[in-house]
């Protein structure tokens, strides 16, 4: 929080790569390997994981980073939950202890 606020309060201007340095971005990359290419790498990335628990982890880090600890716990509890009885859970565990990649069906 406190590099955050020194940015914003001091309007400074960071190089790409300062701006991955301090962890402000993920990665940087030069006009070779544009925006665009890491942008689609990522969601290939995403993509490859299990619908639902991606779906409960995106809602627990989103609308728990706006809550008290106690209640961003309780919320996660909440997520795992929604995950734990699944099929896509039951392929994971499968998958990795035949050492193979998992085919998840959002179910």
């Amino acid at each position: 929080m406190a590099k955050a606020k020194q940015l914003i309060y001091t309007s400074k201007i960071l190089t790409p790569q300062k701006a991955e340095e301090i962890g402000l971005i993920n990665e940087f990359k030069d006009q070779e390997f544009g925006a665009e290419d890491l942008a689609i790498e990522t969601a290939r990335q995403i993509k490859k994981n299990g619908p639902i628990a991606l779906r409960a982890a995106k809602t627990a880090i989103n609308c728990g980073m706006q809550m008290d600890k106690t209640s961003g716990l309780t919320l996660e509890e909440t997520c795992y939950q929604q995950v734990l009885h699944t099929q896509d859970r039951l392929e994971g565990l499968k998958a990795f202890a035949e050492k193979r990649k998992p085919e998840y069906k959002g179910n």
